[in-house]
């Protein structure tokens, strides 16, 4: 600090820098957190947590804190509900000097008061955070403009499905690559949604195609609209006799929707890829998804094809399961008689 100005400010004006700006008693709260102590809490030094609709008293158990937080707000239609307070907890855990992350607080029959909280590691045990301190730095009656702006990135605006940037968010967090896969889906026939019936029936088709996703919400899928009418789905705990159920699943509810509400035949070619920490950049993982879809495309409509390694699997027109050598890098450019079967 700088002696002199601290000096001046409390001569002159009469304000004692630490009592009356650093630590107002407003509703910029100052706090504590000792992730050594045995019962994790957050000991308030400052401030008034009334103003953020907390109860008036100098801790809260991290426990009893999270019964505060809003789950249900834009960040996590982004970032997941079910996963939101765990998130905001390993980005603390994670940071490194500091840290400044949006806090949603339970209002009654409002939107939930957003606090801009700030965060600085001040010591380390063995590379993890042992002492941190905070402020709530700024107070939003409304969902701020930062969370707005990124619910748009990673949340698509038709749909509400996750975004291609979406997408490569998750592939840089992942570690664990057991029984994860990608799958590309392209819809067969959709144009003739948008030349028969109308670019707005075209729209409405994707919107409801969507929401039947979101209406199957399971923590280990997640479903992403890639543009147009192309989608992903990222799967994870899935066995492979799984994921293909769950392709052909899909394609028969394209079918059905399609069929039952606009009368028209669209189905979806898909293309899968078992995902390693070879192929989870996000450009190669869509890359070798797109190859499988355009293989199952050349075999017909609502096709799905698995490719793992250097082998592309898939069950032909009389149920059996498949597996030819991939020989070309890309299905688009080869032909069928490129491939000889192996059963």
């Amino acid at each position: 600090m700088n002696e002199r100005n601290i000096i001046h400010l409390k001569n002159t004006y009469d304000v004692d820098i630490i009592k009356d700006v650093m630590l107002k008693d407003d509703h910029h709260i100052t706090f504590f957190m000792d992730f050594s102590a045995q019962q994790k809490t957050i000991q308030i030094i400052s401030g008034d947590p009334t103003t953020i609709g907390l109860p008036n008293q100098a801790q809260f158990t991290t426990e009893a804190f999270k019964s505060y937080i809003e789950t249900n707000n834009a960040l996590s239609e982004v970032e997941g509900r079910e996963s939101f307070i765990e998130d905001l907890r390993k980005k603390i855990h994670k940071m490194k000097k500091d840290l400044q992350v949006h806090i949603p607080i339970k209002r009654p029959d409002k939107n939930p008061l957003w606090l801009l909280v700030g965060l600085e590691c001040i010591k380390r045990k063995k590379g993890k955070v042992a002492l941190l301190t905070g402020r709530v730095n700024q107070i939003y009656e409304q969902t701020p403009d930062a969370i707005i702006h990124y619910q748009k990135t990673y949340q698509d605006a038709l749909t509400t499905l996750f975004t291609r940037e979406s997408l490569k968010k998750h592939m840089n967090y992942l570690e664990d690559f057991q029984g994860t896969y990608g799958m590309y889906l392209d819809l067969d026939n959709f144009k003739e949604i948008n030349e028969t019936l109308g670019h707005h029936q075209g729209d409405w088709f994707l919107k409801r195609l969507a929401q039947h996703f979101i209406d199957l919400w399971e923590e280990n899928v997640l479903y992403y609209r890639l543009g147009g009418d192309e989608f992903f789905v990222y799967v994870f705990n899935f066995s492979q006799e799984e994921v293909f159920k769950r392709a052909q699943t899909i394609i028969e509810a394209i079918v059905t929707i399609a069929k039952n509400e606009l009368n028209i035949n669209v189905s979806a070619s898909i293309g899968v890829v078992a995902i390693n920490k070879d192929n989870k950049d996000f450009n190669k993982l869509l890359d070798e998804s797109d190859m499988a879809m355009y293989f199952s495309k050349q075999r017909g409509n609502g096709n799905v094809t698995l490719l793992k390694g250097d082998a592309l699997h898939y069950y032909d027109d009389q149920g059996n399961f498949t597996i030819k050598p991939r020989k070309v890098l890309n299905p688009k450019i080869g032909n069928m008689n490129d491939y000889e079967d192996t059963h």
